[in-house]
C-alpha cells in the first residue's frame, strides 16, 4: 500500500517543519506549497506609526508575516527607540525573527490571542495605546 499524498498550502518552515514531520510520523507523504503571494496594505500608516515610537507603549504581532512586516519596516534611526518596548507576539514561529533581532518579546508561549491578551492586560500598565498589526484573516 503507498502512503497517501498530503498537499499543505503554506510555506514550509524548513527541513524540520512541525507539520510536515507529524504527517510522516503518521504514514503520509506531506509536501508544503506557498500560496501564490501576499499583499501589503496600508504602508504609509505603518510607516507613519513606526516613524512615531513616542505615541506607542510597544507592539502586538499576530503572524509571523506581521513580524517580518515589522522588522522590514523600521527606520534604523527609530530601531533602539522599538527595542525598549515590549513587543508581544503570538506563538514562537511569530516571536522567532523579532527575537533574533534582539527585541525582547512577550507572550510567546500563549498560542492565541485569548491568552496573550489576559497575559498583556495583567501585566501592561502603559497608558498609551499598543501598535496592533495583523493580517486580513486573523482570528478574534
Amino acid at each position: 500500500m503507498t502512503a497517501s499524498r498530503i498537499w499543505l498550502l503554506r510555506s514550509s518552515e524548513g527541513p524540520a517543519d512541525p507539520y510536515e514531520l507529524r504527517f510522516s510520523d503518521a504514514g503520509y507523504l506531506p509536501s508544503s506549497h506557498p500560496v501564490l503571494s501576499f499583499e501589503n496594505v496600508n504602508e504609509d500608516h505603518l510607516a507613519d506609526a513606526l516613524g512615531a515610537p513616542d505615541r506607542f507603549s510597544g507592539v502586538i504581532l499576530t503572524s509571523p508575516r506581521a513580524s517580518a512586516r515589522f522588522l522590514e519596516s523600521l527606520p534604523g534611526a527609530r530601531l533602539s527607540e522599538w527595542k525598549e518596548k515590549p513587543v508581544y507576539a503570538v506563538g514562537e514561529r511569530t516571536a522567532r525573527d523579532v527575537d533574533d533581532s534582539g527585541f525582547l518579546t512577550r507572550g510567546e508561549d500563549s498560542g492565541t490571542g485569548g491568552v496573550l491578551a489576559q497575559l498583556i492586560a495583567g501585566s501592561h500598565s502603559d497608558d498609551r495605546p499598543l501598535l496592533f498589526l495583523a493580517g486580513n484573516r486573523r482570528r478574534p
